[in-house]
Order: structure tokens, then sequence, then C-alpha cells
């Protein structure tokens, strides 16, 4: 267990782990054909499910498409 001298500490902790994952997020638009687990899967809909949103509304839905047809259409579709 990780113990601090006062509150103030741990904000500044806390602060500097949260600017360092701001700064060194990456967004990807290559993708490769390697498949990943539905545990995975999961976690990933998990944290995006977590995300901040306007007002805390979460006025949004995430579909999973497996079938590489389907995907190839979505990525038409205007």
């Amino acid at each position: 267990m990780i113990t601090f001298a006062s509150k103030t500490n741990w904000i500044i902790l806390v602060m500097t782990e949260f600017k360092d994952l701001v700064r060194l997020r990456r967004s990807h638009r290559k993708f490769t054909e390697e498949k990943i687990s539905e545990d995975e899967m999961k976690c990933i809909l998990r944290a995006a499910l977590m995300s901040p949103t306007s007002k805390g509304v979460r006025a949004w839905r995430f579909v999973v498409v497996e079938d590489k047809e389907k995907i190839a259409a979505l990525s038409e579709a205007k």
C-alpha cells in the first residue's frame, strides 16, 4: 500500500499520471488482420464505457462487427 504525506502529494501524483496519459495517447489508423480475444474486446469496451462525455449524457452505442464483408460495407458508407 502506498501512503502519501498529504492529500496534495496524492493530487500531484494523479495529475502527473493523467498528463502523461494525455501526452502519450495515440490514435491508430492502421490495423492488422490479427484477432483479439473476447476478454480483450470486453476490456476495450469497458474502458470506452468509462470515457467522459459532454454533461455525462453517454448517448452512444458500441457495436462490435467481426464480419469482413460488413466491415467493408460500413467503411464505404457515408
